[in-house]
């Protein structure tokens, strides 16, 4: 679905972004650029990016749906912990 979402979030966002959004879009890419040069690449500093794009895109159903496919994805990209983890990672042999 995200290979979907995205591209199009990034289209709408091409097209009906105000001047407005493109000031913190370039601040957040000046921000992740900084990050990724001293090796303290930061989750979050890529999620405002994508989130920031959804807002440009000016489309409601993709602000809409921002949410719950990020729970989603959030959940496979973070570490799991207690009962959703496996049993190694939850004594702590992992």
């Amino acid at each position: 679905m995200c290979r979907e979402v995205e591209p199009l979030s990034a289209r709408l966002a091409a097209i009906h972004r105000t001047e407005d959004q493109l000031v913190p879009l370039r601040a957040n890419l000046i921000e992740f650029r900084d990050a990724m040069e001293t090796g303290r690449a930061d989750y979050e500093i890529d999620l405002a990016f994508h989130a920031l794009i959804a807002e440009a895109s000016n489309n409601v159903a993709l602000l809409l749906t921002r949410f719950p496919i990020g729970q989603l994805l959030s959940g496979l990209a973070a570490p799991q912990t207690g009962a959703r983890a496996g049993p190694a990672a939850r004594d702590g042999s992992a």
